[in-house]
């Protein structure tokens, strides 16, 4: 006999199982139901009570003139003075200097100290220690590891600094999180300052320990021309009166030589006779009066340059907003249309199996009890 064709019988039982299983799905429709709902409350409850999280951003770049405040004119005097003199190169020629200190490179100075202020995660604790929003927090926590642990949480999580990647991000980006909107606004524009505030701090203790550092340097070399000025002088002083002696032996009272030229070696200094060298002597103990070289006297200039240094005052920033702290209008957690429905996804998933679980069990203690 020939052989029938099965697929046809196949396919039916699959039918008569799906159908099976679409009925007591259908039977159990009040539990999964209630499943869902439970489900559904469940996910509901978690989503109102969970922490909300809302994140408030800035974009800085580099500061302007205007943000820098006397701060760049400041660094141009102290500049002036410090680079005011000619230089040689290692063959003795004049080496061309910059005329004036940049903006862009005090600019970006300052900068530069901005960006590790705001990475740095000790100026992060910080920051979060001396806030009202931490030791709000702190005192629910019961131990003091949990604390440690809540500042590590938002020193490392909670404000994020992005860098430039020159495709989706042009600028410094900074972020903090917080509970609410308003807060999370308040937070990072009173972080921004306290940055600003630290690193304004830092620079003014540089600009005093270089002038300071650049006045000792002058004031030393300035000395030390004196000093060697006046040991000229003194050995000047000793030759020519050991002259006066030896022509007072001599009896020269006055020039005996045929020219000039032949008194230049010390030994030969007699020659001027008693009375020009007594007058020499007497020039040279005017020690308030003799005079100095030329760069004794620019020291001195540059010494009475750096008293006049300006101090910093005012206000400045020590970077230039192109977005202030946004008050965030999106929440970032939690979403509570997607928590709802895996709530109900979840609840859906869990009746049935319980339904299926059900009939499953009920047809196994039947075979059983036959």
């Amino acid at each position: 006999m020939p052989n029938r064709p099965v697929a046809p019988i196949e396919q039916q039982d699959d039918e008569i199982d799906l159908a099976e299983l679409v009925a007591k799905l259908w039977q159990g429709r009040l539990i999964i139901a209630g499943v869902t709902t439970l489900s559904i409350a469940v996910a509901g409850t978690y989503a109102l009570m969970v922490k909300e999280e809302w994140t408030s951003r800035a974009t800085i770049e580099q500061p302007r003139a205007e943000d820098l405040g006397d701060y760049y004119q400041a660094q141009q005097q102290l500049w002036r003075i410090a680079n005011n003199d000619s230089a040689n190169d290692d063959k003795g020629s004049a080496v061309e200097k910059k005329k004036r200190l940049e903006i862009t490179e005090v600019s970006k100075q300052v900068f530069d100290s901005t960006i590790t202020q705001l990475s740095s995660p000790d100026a992060r604790r910080a920051f979060w220690q001396g806030s009202d929003y931490y030791r709000q927090q702190a005192t629910k926590l019961g131990s003091e590891r949990a604390q440690k642990a809540l500042l590590e949480k938002l020193s490392l999580e909670d404000i994020k600094l992005t860098s430039p990647d020159q495709k989706k991000q042009l600028y410094h980006q900074i972020e903090i999180t917080a509970e609410t909107p308003e807060v999370a606004q308040q937070l990072l524009n009173t972080y921004m300052a306290q940055i600003n505030r630290s690193v304004w701090a830092a620079k003014a203790r540089e600009y005093q320990v270089t002038s300071n550092t650049l006045k000792l340097d002058l004031q030393d070399e300035k000395q030390n021309l004196a000093l060697q000025q006046q040991a000229q002088d003194r050995s000047l002083l000793e030759a020519t009166q050991r002259a006066r002696d030896t022509a007072a032996r001599g009896g020269v009272g006055t020039f005996k030589g045929s020219s000039y030229q032949t008194i230049e070696k010390p030994e030969m200094l007699f020659l001027l006779g008693t009375r020009s060298l007594q007058a020499r002597i007497d020039s040279l103990k005017q020690t308030d009066k003799t005079p100095y070289p030329a760069r004794y006297y620019q020291l001195d200039n540059h010494l009475k340059q750096i008293d006049l240094l300006p101090a910093l005052k005012g206000s400045k920033q020590s970077f230039h907003y192109l977005e202030a702290p946004t008050l965030p209008i999106t929440r970032d957690k939690p979403k509570r249309a997607l928590i709802m429905a895996l709530g109900a996804i979840a609840g859906l998933m869990l009746g049935s199996l319980i339904v299926l679980g059900r009939g499953a069990f009920s047809s196994l203690r039947g075979k059983l009890g036959k």
